[in-house]
């Protein structure tokens, strides 16, 4: 969400398209799928129809030229027939006339028919490849065409005759043959006529040969007037057929033809020879001469018809191949331009309603990871919710899609609203838990105050109580009161607050442990084996804190009777701390989850409450850099806690100045035996302490009491923790370089030697350093095993003789004033309230 700097213009670039799913449709099933589908399928069905279509008309173009290649086979058949009827009939002229005059008018007709018989061959070699199924019939014709010399050079007319006859009926075939193979009903028709009308023409001229003879000779010989007979009813009945095949045009044309005198005189001759009871009676005996004449002007009549009906049919073939080849051409085009239009649009919509899906896409995503949790963080930081600038970039790109006006629009119209509604419980939500954090702030504060002035009554008891007994249950109640505090100082922690517990100087590490121990309720059951490093101010209070909280899980979820080890060891990396227990582990699931809420700190939920130590110890490792993780091992479970550098004084961790006896030569070193986690760490042991007023009030503690409820140090050990005086204690200020030795216990190791720490790997990652030597170890002087001696150079121990009366709880240093003192305790937690109260408002004002 945008601020009040103003509105953001971009939208979440991480953002992608549609992606596929494992296991799911993923794009099968998008939204541009299912637009483009029916259209698709219904673009497919159109497609599929123009391709049947344009396959249709593409076949009626194919056959329309084939129709054509046909129709100039007929035209060229039916002009060779007539060519070669007018050859035979010249050449019998020729014959019966005798001489030579009648020679060039044969020779004229032999050319002609050469070159129809040449125009015959060209049509049937496409005829071939167009139509394979009239090859016998053309390579009949072919055959007989051959034998046309025998014609032309044969001395008897009638022989040539013959001749003649067969080359016409093999045409006549073919021509008769050509009609079948047109698909074109019109067209097919049209051969049809052509074929027949050279049928009739080719009988006509068949009867005119015949009668011319008859009346050459003024009388019928044997089978003569029969065969007449045949030649004119095979063409009555091709007549009938031209009149049945025939469309009115050509009829008409056929009526024309035979209305003429010639073709009426013809019929006349025909009819009376066919009606002669007598071989030589009067109908036999008419001029040949006007017989031929009139028969002749019969013949060309029927050859000008089929020549007319021949063109006709060229030119109805050339344009019904002409339209249809127009026809596939078109509807081809036309398909193709439909379906690519009709896709085209239909991918745009879609595309387009896509887009405009995944902008909205983008936009719920850029509220969901960007403008929400920036609304949120805004509430967080101290702005008012109607102060959240309501213009982003989600409703600037949903307003966009939005003034379309269509469905999509009215989505992002309700996606806007749904933002309003989004942003405004967002913003206050995110108000009610800024509200319930400082509330629980405000709370955990107050009941640590509480905690601070009840410790403080426990010291003021403590200082006058002298009944041992009472003492104990006293100090009981102080350390319940240290575990209260902690527990406050949890809740601090979760709501977002600091603890405060920062310490003015830099201590050992074993301090920090042995103060951490004494928070928990069993603390007797941690050792610790750790070496002399020294900590940053900055990370003391924290890390006493975290190491707490890790101690407690450890003891809580551990036998009663087992103990819980702490070492730590020095890396090249800085320092690891490992927190070993011998409790029944974790599963490693369950494992997993817990290093990674270590890893990454989340916000308390009520799901994790029952948690809320890891939370603390998550969020105080994140303050400081620290890493904290758990291991399963097959006794327990191990919590590592590696410091970097920066944790360390001085960024290595070596103390500021050594002591005089530090500084002395070492004594010979002596390789203790290395840390078993099975047996754990054998060096260092803590004990239980019974405490005492003499035992407080001692001076051999650097720092005054009650440190450990004021700064949230524990200075001195022996309050509070339960943990033996004799534990490693911060040197005071003035006591470095004073060649005080820091009193630690140990255990089976000499007092005159310096102690080394094996090497061990301490964690994974972690690269170990070889033995680090450290100081020796001095026990305290405890004749009784309880309380420490007073040594040379400490304060004066009024424990020492019991003679003596009740000591002051703190002790003077001589030639002090005596008069006027301020309590320390009392002075540090003023100053400790004023620095919370003064770290609380400038925390507050810097998040305005």
């Amino acid at each position: 969400m945008a601020l009040a700097s103003g509105p953001r213009t971009t939208v979440d670039a991480s953002v992608t398209g549609h992606r596929y799913r494992p296991g799911g449709r993923g794009q099968l099933w998008s939204v541009r799928t299912q637009l483009l589908t029916p259209i698709i399928v219904a673009l497919l069905a159109f497609v599929a129809l123009g391709v049947v279509q344009t396959r249709e008309a593409i076949g009626a173009a194919t056959d329309a030229a084939r129709a054509r290649v046909l129709a100039g086979t007929a035209t060229a058949t039916a002009r060779l027939v007539h060519e070669l009827e007018r050859e035979n009939a010249e050449a019998a002229a020729l014959k019966d006339r005798g001489g030579k005059s009648g020679e060039k008018l044969v020779s004229a007709q032999r050319s002609r028919v050469d070159q129809a018989m040449k125009d015959f061959r060209d049509s049937a070699a496409d005829t071939r490849t167009a139509a394979p199924e009239l090859r016998a019939a053309l390579d009949a014709a072919e055959a007989q065409l051959n034998s046309l010399n025998n014609a032309r050079t044969a001395t008897e007319q009638a022989r040539a005759a013959v001749v003649y006859r067969d080359i016409t009926t093999s045409l006549l075939a073919v021509a008769d043959a050509l009609a079948p193979q047109i698909l074109d009903p019109d067209l097919a028709a049209a051969a049809r006529e052509v074929a027949t009308i050279v049928g009739i023409e080719q009988l006509a001229s068949l009867e005119r040969d015949l009668l011319r003879a008859v009346f050459g000779r003024k009388s019928l010989q044997n089978g003569e007037q029969a065969q007449l007979a045949l030649l004119h009813g095979a063409r009555d009945q091709r007549e009938a057929d031209f009149t049945r095949v025939a469309s009115g045009p050509s009829r008409e044309a056929y009526q024309r033809l035979i209305s003429g005198s010639d073709v009426e005189n013809a019929d006349k001759l025909i009819l009376g020879v066919l009606e002669s009871t007598t071989p030589d009676g009067d109908a036999v005996k008419k001029d040949a001469d006007a017989w031929y004449v009139a028969q002749s002007n019969t013949i060309r009549r029927l050859n000008q018809l089929s020549l007319t009906l021949s063109d006709s049919l060229d030119e109805e073939a050339d344009n019904t191949a002409t339209a249809t080849t127009r026809t596939a051409i078109a509807t081809g085009a036309l398909t193709a331009a439909v379906a690519v239009l009709v896709l085209s649009v239909a991918t745009y919509l879609a595309v387009r309603i896509s887009r405009r899906l995944r902008r909205l896409r983008a936009a719920a995503f850029t509220v969901a990871r960007h403008e929400l949790p920036n609304a949120i963080n805004a509430v967080s930081l101290g702005a008012k919710p109607e102060n959240v600038v309501r213009e982003s970039a989600a409703q600037v790109l949903t307003q966009r899609l939005s003034s379309d006006g269509d469905e999509v629009g009215e989505v992002a119209e309700a996606f806007v609203t749904v933002h309003r509604a989004a942003l405004r419980l967002a913003a206050e939500q995110a108000e009610l838990r800024v509200d319930l954090s400082r509330m629980a702030e405000v709370l955990a504060r107050r009941i640590r105050t509480l905690v601070e002035r009840q410790l403080r009554l426990l010291d003021e008891f403590e200082r006058t109580e002298t009944d041992p007994a009472e003492l104990a249950r006293l100090f009981s109640l102080d350390h319940l009161a240290a575990r209260m505090r902690r527990n406050g100082e949890n809740l601090l922690v979760l709501a977002g607050g600091e603890p405060s517990r920062g310490a003015t100087g830099e201590y050992p590490l074993g301090v920090v442990v042995t103060a951490a121990a004494g928070e928990i309720e069993h603390y007797a059951r941690v050792q610790v084996n750790v070496e002399q490093v020294q900590l940053s101010s900055a990370v003391i209070g924290d890390l006493m804190h975290l190491l707490a909280e890790l101690l407690e899980n450890a003891t809580n979820f551990s036998p009663p009777e087992t103990q819980v080890y702490v070492d730590a060891r020095r890396t090249l990396d800085g320092v690891t701390v490992r927190v070993h227990d011998r409790g029944v582990g974790i599963s490693p699931g369950r494992l997993d989850q817990i290093n990674a809420r270590l890893a990454r700190p989340a916000a308390l939920s009520s799901a994790a409450a029952g948690t809320m130590g890891l939370h603390v110890v998550s969020r105080l490792a994140a303050r400081h850099g620290f890493q904290v993780e758990l291991m399963a091992t097959g006794d327990g479970t191990v919590a590592y806690v590696y410091l970097p550098r920066t944790a360390l004084a001085g960024g290595d961790g070596l103390p500021r100045a050594l002591s005089a006896e530090a500084q002395r030569p070492p004594a010979p070193q002596q390789q203790l035996p290395e840390v078993s986690l099975a047996a754990g760490p054998p060096t260092l042991e803590i004990r239980p302490f019974v405490r005492s007023r003499q035992a407080e009030v001692a001076a051999a503690s650097p720092v005054g009491a009650g440190a450990a409820r004021g700064n949230g140090m524990v200075t001195d050990p022996g309050r509070g923790n339960g943990f033996p005086g004799s534990l490693p204690e911060p040197p005071r200020p003035a006591e470095i370089g004073a060649g005080r030795r820091t009193p630690v216990s140990v255990s089976a190791q000499p007092n005159d030697q310096t102690q080394q720490i094996p090497a061990v790997q301490t964690g994974p990652g972690r690269t170990p350093l070889g033995p680090v030597p450290v100081a020796p170890a001095v026990p305290p002087q405890q004749p009784d095993g309880l309380l420490p001696k007073r040594r040379p150079g400490s304060a004066y121990d009024p424990s020492a003789d019991p003679a003596a009366p009740p000591e002051p709880a703190a002790a003077v240093q001589p030639g002090a004033p005596t008069s006027g003192l301020i309590d320390p305790n009392s002075v540090r937690a003023r100053l400790s309230a004023l620095s919370e109260g003064v770290t609380a408002a400038q925390r507050r004002s810097g998040n305005r």
